[in-house]
Order: structure tokens, then C-alpha cells, then sequence
């Protein structure tokens, strides 16, 4: 099992270094190793994409094309066809609650808004779309919230609450988005405007990347290697191996980045090896409660808990649900193997360690 298993690594080694070598050898010959997106790290922000989204579908946008690519965005991407009169594109519009829809679509003409939430690699946080979909009119023409996601995944239940699935529009960037951005690009409204045409060039290239596109003759030759249901059974066994692998490596970056900042409580730990946390002390004989904590469940997701309230909080040895806020970072199995690259790795690690951090500042303990 273990030659067999070496081999198939060794095969997948070969393949992986001769497609390396043919992207490489395209990227000096067409120069697309340049691309802003990546070399800012922003390709997988959602802040900075969002605001390239919003830009580029707003008619009032520096891009200057009107309601060219918003047209087109409505045709390609939501496959309606409203006529739009006065349309307003915004960026981070704040609802109740002071949460901000990444992107909202609306008409003063019309009685419709399109509440827009973006996601790349940040996980749900709870009734979020629920929210969100409180933008909509009353006699709305457009019912739905959409939810934009690299594969068009669906929100999580405690995002979309009571949320059914026909007022929920699943988007992704992986199909619609490039579609849609490749129509951009071969409009004859962007053929001739150089600085446009580059940049939605770039900006394609950047999706690309972040969805996968670009190892596709790389994962065709590999698939080719599982022939047998033998080399099926090893390739799992590696796949799992590699699962656990990244689980502990994050874990054990997580740690690392933590202590610089302020080290463990001493009894914030027991015995589920993944408990690391920081403890808020309620009352004058030293009772303690999660301030925030990470912990590993069902070996997918991080959860880290603040108490919202302390001075409201008694010590009884239990708090009711309410009194406490969850954030969740999810690294599910759809997910988990994108913590390979580099980039993903340290902005994944990054988002947990600053979320600590903010509590921590919020509950007076740095």
C-alpha cells in the first residue's frame, strides 16, 4: 500500500512540475505573471474586489461606460431584465444592527432594491442574508437576496434564517462573474479603451486563479492517474492525510501568531488540545467566562466566542444562548484544501488572530 501510494505521489509530483513549467514558460512569453491583483494580494480580499464589483457596475463609475457592464451584469448575471432609469450602485450600505450589503442595487423610478453579498473566503455570520433581505420593497419586482460565492455554494442555515430557497439568488465567480466579465471585455464599448480593457483582463486572470481555472489541464492529467479503484482508495488516503496536515499547521500558526500578542490563560485549556482562549473575569471572587476562544468541531469548523455584555452577566455556572456572540470561520471539507496556498494560509490565519484581537480590545485585556 505505502510503494503504491508513493508512486501515485511521484506521478502527481511529475505532473504538477511539467504543467508549472508550461504556465511558466506562457507567463514570460505573454507577460501574465504581471497582474495587480496578485501582486497586491488583493485577488483574494473581498473589501478590494468588492469595491472593483461595485465600480465597475456603477454608471456613474471612472470607468465611464454608463450603464454598459451594469446592463450586462443584469443579462449575464441575474438573467432578468429590468429597464433601469436612474440606478443607484453602492458599496457597503448600512442597515440596522450597523451591518453594511457589500453591494445594493436600486432605482429611484422603481419600486426594487438588489441586496448583493460577497464572499470569497469569509464564512457566513449569523442572519446575515436574513438581514440583508429586509432591503426589499414591499411589491418588490426583484424578491430575492443574492449570495456570490466562488462555486455558487448556498448560505448557511444560520445566515439565511427563514430565508426560502426562491428568495435566495446564488451567484458565483467561478461561471458568472467571468462570464460576465469576459462580456465586458469583448464589448465594443471596452475594445478600444486600453486601460479598461487591461485591468478587466487582470481582473479575470485574478478570478481565475482564485476559483481554480487556471489547473485545469493540471487536475485532467491527474484524474487520468485514478483508474482503478485501488488508486482511488490511495488517493483518499493521501487526501486525508493532507487534510489533517493543514488542520494542525494552522493550528499550530494560530498559536504561534496568538502568544506573540498575549499569551494563554493558564486554565483556558482542557482537554480538547484545540480549546486556546483568552478569560474575562465577571466578579470580585475571580469567576470566569470565554472571552474568545478557538476550537476545532467536528473537524471543520473554528468557533470563537465573546461574551457581549459582561457587567449584565451574574456567575451561575451557565449563561443562556443569548448572552453570547459566535463567530464562525469555517474550513469544511470544501474548503480545506485551498489552505495549501500560501496566501490563503496567512489571510485565513490573519482574519482569526485579528478577530481576537478586537475582542480582547473590546473587553479591556490589551
Amino acid at each position: 500500500m505505502t510503494e503504491k501510494i508513493e508512486k501515485l505521489l511521484n506521478d502527481v509530483n511529475e505532473i504538477t512540475i511539467k504543467q508549472k513549467t508550461i504556465k511558466e514558460t506562457i507567463a514570460k512569453e505573454t507577460g501574465n505573471n504581471f497582474n495587480i491583483f496578485e501582486i497586491t494580494h488583493i485577488s483574494q480580499k473581498e473589501v478590494p474586489m468588492c469595491r472593483i464589483l461595485t465600480e465597475l457596475l456603477d454608471p456613474n463609475g471612472s470607468h465611464g461606460q454608463n450603464k454598459i457592464y451594469l446592463n450586462l451584469f443584469f443579462k449575464i448575471v441575474l438573467k432578468k431584465d429590468i429597464p433601469l432609469s436612474e440606478p443607484d450602485v453602492i458599496r457597503e450600505e448600512v442597515i440596522e444592527g450597523c451591518r453594511r450589503i457589500d453591494i445594493l442595487i436600486k432605482d429611484r423610478t422603481k419600486d426594487f432594491v438588489i441586496p448583493i453579498e460577497v464572499k470569497i473566503n469569509a464564512c457566513d455570520q449569523s442572519k446575515q442574508l436574513y438581514d440583508y433581505s429586509k432591503k426589499r420593497k414591499p411589491n418588490d419586482e426583484n424578491p430575492k437576496v443574492y449570495y456570490l460565492t466562488k462555486y455558487g455554494t448556498e448560505p448557511s442555515m444560520g445566515s439565511r434564517e427563514s430565508l426560502k430557497d426562491e428568495e435566495i439568488g446564488l451567484i458565483s465567480w467561478n461561471v458568472d462573474i467571468l462570464n460576465w466579465i469576459r462580456a465586458c471585455i469583448s464589448d465594443k464599448a471596452t475594445i478600444n479603451k486600453a486601460p479598461i480593457r487591461e485591468i478587466l483582463l487582470q481582473f479575470e486572470t485574478a478570478i481565475e486563479e482564485f476559483t481554480l481555472q487556471t489547473k485545469k489541464g493540471e487536475l485532467m492529467e491527474i484524474e487520468n492517474l485514478l483508474k482503478t479503484q485501488n488508486d482511488i482508495e490511495n488517493a483518499y488516503s493521501i487526501a486525508q492525510a493532507l487534510k489533517n496536515t493543514l488542520l494542525s499547521r494552522f493550528k499550530e500558526k494560530l498559536e504561534e501568531e496568538l502568544t506573540k500578542i498575549k499569551p494563554f490563560d493558564d486554565n483556558s485549556q482542557d482537554d480538547n488540545e484545540w480549546n486556546l482562549g483568552y478569560k474575562l473575569s465577571l466578579s470580585e471572587d475571580k469567576s470566569q467566562v470565554d472571552v474568545a476562544r478557538i476550537s476545532l468541531e467536528n473537524n471543520s469548523v473554528f468557533k470563537l466566542i465573546q461574551v457581549l455584555n459582561p457587567n449584565d452577566l451574574s456567575w451561575n455556572n451557565s449563561f443562556s444562548k443569548n448572552k453570547f456572540k459566535e463567530k464562525v470561520f469555517s474550513i469544511s471539507d470544501d474548503t480545506i484544501f485551498e489552505l495549501v496556498k500560501e496566501n490563503s494560509f496567512n489571510n485565513k490565519v490573519k482574519e482569526c488572530v485579528d478577530w481576537i484581537i478586537e475582542q480582547l480590545k473590546v473587553n479591556g485585556q490589551m
